[in-house]
């Protein structure tokens, strides 16, 4: 994962303000941009509602 050390251990990972919308409200994506031809990170899938299933 991308990200900058921190005093906590581990990384921070990047984050890309405005990324996208949804519905209409810009949000924050976490991680590398995917570009084609690459591999796509780890990712977790959630529902359609957004709930943790």
């Amino acid at each position: 994962m991308i990200g900058l050390d921190w005093h906590g251990g581990g990384t921070i990972p990047q984050e890309r303000a405005g990324a996208i919308t949804f519905k209409g409200n810009p949000r924050t994506l976490t991680g590398p941009e995917v570009s084609v031809g690459k591999k796509a990170p780890e990712f977790t899938e959630v529902p359609t509602d957004l709930s943790k299933a």
